[in-house]
């Protein structure tokens, strides 16, 4: 464990929301996977991963987002990227990611303010 990495999941919005903190390498793959797959899957129609405090992203990250997305769209759930940096933003753009999900500028753009009080640090 090399605490580069983290998932928060948070249930505070309209949709469930993964947050990714850190650096998004092969080393997330896991704890991605772990944390989409525990979200039930009544709630899993629309699913919001946050890259506000993602640090970095390598070509294993955008492989690993990839797959989350052909998951995502095999169990017909929709999957939307918020929070990028216009850098992570045009490198999802030149990979094509941007034709399979949509993207938000803010978290706030993609599902409002939190239900509750909760900020997430």
């Amino acid at each position: 464990m090399s605490g580069t990495c983290e998932v928060i999941p948070s249930y505070d919005y309209i949709c469930p929301v993964l947050h990714i903190k850190g650096e998004f390498t092969q080393d997330m793959e896991k704890d991605l996977e772990q944390h989409y797959l525990s979200i039930p899957e009544a709630r899993r129609s629309r699913v919001v991963l946050d890259f506000t405090d993602t640090r970095y992203i390598n070509s294993s990250g955008i492989a690993i987002l990839i797959a989350l997305i052909t998951r995502a769209t095999d169990e017909s759930s929709s999957l939307e990227f918020a929070g990028l940096s216009a850098h992570f933003r045009k490198v999802m753009e030149i990979v094509g990611l941007d034709d399979f999900v949509k993207m938000h500028e803010h978290l706030e753009d993609a599902v409002g303010l939190p239900d509750s009080d909760s900020r997430h640090q």
